[in-house]
């Protein structure tokens, strides 16, 4: 149990550091900072809401769960419709690597 409180633990502290991003709106930066702090509290959460044993608590926390995590794969997707100008930079690979 500790090694799986653990990774989801890391889980969330990879989507955190997204915190200081820039997002197209900053509605969508909300968004990703409120769904990153709460998966990253949710391994604690469960513990708390398991030792209790209520159901109706419990499928409450997964299903916030599932739109947290939701949010985190749909606005990543949504943030290409605005890309910074250095995205379109066309890199010169043979100036990078000699052998090509």
């Amino acid at each position: 149990m500790t090694v799986v409180f653990a990774t989801a633990l890391t889980f969330g502290g990879i989507h955190c550091t997204g915190w200081s991003f820039a997002f197209p709106s900053s509605t969508e930066r909300i968004l990703w900072r409120v769904a990153s702090v709460y998966i990253t509290a949710a391994p604690a959460l469960f513990i708390m809401i398991a030792s209790m044993a209520d159901d109706t608590m419990f499928n409450m926390f997964l299903s916030s769960y599932i739109l947290g995590r939701l949010v985190l794969l749909v606005l990543p997707f949504l943030s290409l419709r605005s890309l910074p100008t250095a995205a379109y930079h066309v890199v010169h690979w043979t100036l990078h690597i000699p052998h090509v």
